[in-house]
């Protein structure tokens, strides 16, 4: 049996507003009834709630306020709420507008019932054919948590930027694959070779994100940095270093440029070293050196 509570509006309008009905942890049927619109047509009606910890007594543009719109004129009429919050207790009553203003029906309360849905559970998978610049990352969601996993994947960043990736956050890259249960791998391409990397499953359900365990591995090869550079003539006695065609090489220095003690590759990976064959070149920062044939700079000079 329904259980209406009515309260005076407007002259002879007459509105009350229903019990609510079908609860469930994110949702409620609510409504009203219009016996009489007072002799002036009711251009719109409906309900309006609020949690009652915010505002208990909810009207139109008030604090919290929803209001939720169900067509026009008299009679019975309700409406199925979503998005609510689970275990709340809500405010809620109907309201009906015609050319004298807006009349509310009685205030009720209601409490949403305690959501059965969790996270879901994911396990980080441990890196696999590492290479200079990619590696097969992936992970397993071995439960949804009762809701479908709408996404899973992996986050990644250098370690030296951030040691927990998190989607979203600066220097974090995010690989999606998929959705639902179940193991997965993605081969993730485009990495600094000889740089360590951080990185870790996640996946998304409507509770929200939850991540795996962090894990880490580092990419083969050294870190490299290019440089071009030129055969010239003996700047450390003085001989001038006029740059010829300069070809383009890489550096296991620190600073842009290369320096006495830094190595020359022929790769970006660092995997093959340049034989200079004890020779002096000249590199695009006005400075020559000789560089042996196990690649290593020496007797490093300022051209004249």
């Amino acid at each position: 049996m329904i259980t209406i509570i009515p309260i005076m509006g407007y002259a002879s309008l007459s509105i009350y507003t229903n019990k609510a009905s079908v609860i469930t942890e994110d949702s409620a049927n609510l409504g009203g009834l219009i016996n009489s619109d007072g002799g002036n047509t009711i251009t719109e009606r409906g309900v309006v709630y609020s949690i009652t910890s915010t505002n208990s007594t909810p009207t139109i543009g008030g604090t919290g306020c929803t209001k939720d719109i169900n067509g026009s004129g008299t009679g019975v009429y309700s409406e199925t709420i979503s998005g609510l919050d689970d275990l709340t207790i809500y405010s809620f009553r109907a309201y009906a507008i015609n050319s004298e203003g807006t009349t509310y029906g009685g205030v009720l309360t209601f409490t949403t019932l305690e959501s059965t849905v969790a996270l879901p559970s994911v396990t980080t998978t441990g890196e696999t054919s590492v290479t200079g610049s990619s590696a097969v990352l992936g992970g397993n969601v071995t439960s949804d948590g009762g809701a479908t996993v709408t996404e899973r994947g992996v986050v990644y960043a250098r370690t030296d930027t951030d040691s927990s990736p998190t989607i979203g956050e600066f220097g974090v890259t995010k690989n999606t694959n998929g959705s639902g249960t179940g193991s997965f791998s993605e081969s993730i391409t485009g990495l600094s070779s000889g740089t360590g990397y951080s990185f870790r499953a996640y996946a998304i359900n409507s509770e929200g994100t939850t991540y795996g365990s962090i894990d880490t591995f580092t990419t083969t090869g050294v870190s490299t940095t290019s440089v071009n550079m030129s055969t010239t003539g003996n700047a450390s006695s003085g001989g001038a270093c006029a740059l010829g065609t300069p070809t383009t090489r890489y550096h296991d220095g620190a600073g842009a440029e290369p320096t006495g003690g830094d190595t020359i590759y022929t790769d970006s990976g660092g995997t093959n070293v340049f034989n200079g064959g004890g020779l002096h070149y000249k590199f695009d920062n006005g400075y020559s050196a000789v560089v042996s044939s196990s690649g290593v700079v020496s007797s490093y000079a300022l051209c004249v």
